[in-house]
């Protein structure tokens, strides 16, 4: 099995989250003095649920560090972040860093559950590609190999112009070239390869490509015809 079927993009390990969850809410000019209180107390308490998600975020991100415990020990603090802060930017990158966390402790089947809920939850979310690249690579570390192709498939067709549809393509040749499927793996690397020309991806499944491309059978052109002279015409 290909080593770098289930590998994860950064976005796993280290997520910049905190400019994201102090957006100030710009209020609009209301005309009823009323009306107006009731939307600046809104947004205000908006912005004041965000702000106090990512301390929350914040800390549950710095407790493994300080405790020094595992990967898929942090994610329960992640886990509890992403429920009591459900609805803010912070939640939404504490389920999705939780299951990068679980992932890299080897706890695939749970990181799989933690991306498969970010996609119902947060099915319109910037991130949402992510979590389902996440759900093929958790597939792929379990071995379930035709699972793990249909999600990074998924991914590559749904986010074409995502951050992870590299990834997902370079991941979906790797399943591929694992069950056998040379000829389609290797025109998925050179897909890599072109996109990410002169890049560290680009170039292993340039490598890659060129490696699996030697392995193919050979084309043997077909024997020529044999041509017979036709017996001259009798007088």
């Amino acid at each position: 099995m290909d080593t770098n079927i289930a590998e994860t993009p950064a976005i796993f390990n280290a997520m910049t989250w905190l400019e994201k969850n102090k957006k100030s809410v710009v209020i609009g000019v209301i005309g009823i003095a009323v009306v107006a209180a009731v939307v600046v107390s809104s947004n205000a308490s908006k912005r004041e649920k965000e702000e106090k998600a990512g301390q929350e975020l914040s800390r549950a991100l710095l407790s493994p560090l300080l405790n020094r415990t595992s990967q898929a020990d942090s994610a329960e603090g992640l886990l509890k972040v992403a429920s009591a802060s459900s609805g803010t930017q912070a939640g939404q990158q504490a389920l999705l860093l939780a299951g990068g966390a679980l992932y890299g402790g080897g706890k695939f089947a749970e990181a799989q559950a933690a991306f498969e809920r970010f996609g119902r939850e947060h099915s319109g979310s910037e991130l949402a590609p992510q979590a389902l690249y996440g759900v093929g690579a958790s597939l792929a570390a379990q071995r379930k190999t035709d699972e793990a192709a249909k999600t990074f498939k998924e991914t590559v067709d749904r986010y074409p112009s995502s951050s992870v549809a590299n990834q997902a393509r370079y991941s979906l040749a790797s399943v591929l070239s694992a069950q056998g499927k040379l000829e389609q793996a290797v025109t998925l690397y050179e897909e890599v390869a072109r996109a990410d020309q002169g890049g560290s991806l680009g170039n292993e499944a340039a490598q890659r490509a060129d490696e699996l491309r030697a392995k193919l059978p050979a084309v043997v052109a077909p024997a020529p015809i044999a041509v017979t002279n036709a017996p001259a015409a009798t007088k």
